[in-house]
């Protein structure tokens, strides 16, 4: 009886989880003014069924989708789109920075930069597909 109720319990949580990323990539689309699942997925190099079962609610997104969301949109907080801490735009900053970052770094530094933001991403996506209802803790 217990881990009947635990199970129902885990299912709501993961769907009130899932509910938000579909509404929040929804919020994204509205705002880059996108207006149909295939113009994101045309923009972000993803597929459209990718795009529409995550705003039905159905999947998580996946690597090549946060990195894809991550490269095309900097602008975008992707904690904001994973776990809804912050605000959408929360990486704002950090991009219109990007340029001078680029441009004072090396090219090693740059790669290494890249390849950790890629390794953190890459956990971000298998911490949240093995545990949907944890929290990331800052880096």
């Amino acid at each position: 009886m217990k881990k009947k109720l635990f199970n129902k319990t885990l299912l709501q949580l993961k769907n009130i989880i899932m509910d938000t990323i579909g509404k929040r990539l929804k919020e994204i689309r509205s705002y880059k003014g996108f207006g149909t699942h295939n113009e994101l997925a045309n923009f972000l190099d993803v597929s459209t069924s990718g795009i529409a079962t995550l705003e039905r609610d159905e999947s998580q997104p996946s690597f090549k989708m946060i990195t894809a969301i991550r490269t095309k949109m900097p602008e975008i907080n992707i904690m904001w789109l994973l776990y809804g801490e912050g605000d959408m735009l929360g990486n704002q900053i950090n991009s219109l920075q990007s340029e001078k970052f680029e441009k004072d770094i090396s090219e090693k530094e740059y790669f290494n930069f890249l390849k950790d933001e890629i390794k953190f991403l890459r956990n971000l996506v298998m911490n949240n597909q093995q545990n949907p209802t944890s929290q990331m803790t800052a880096r």
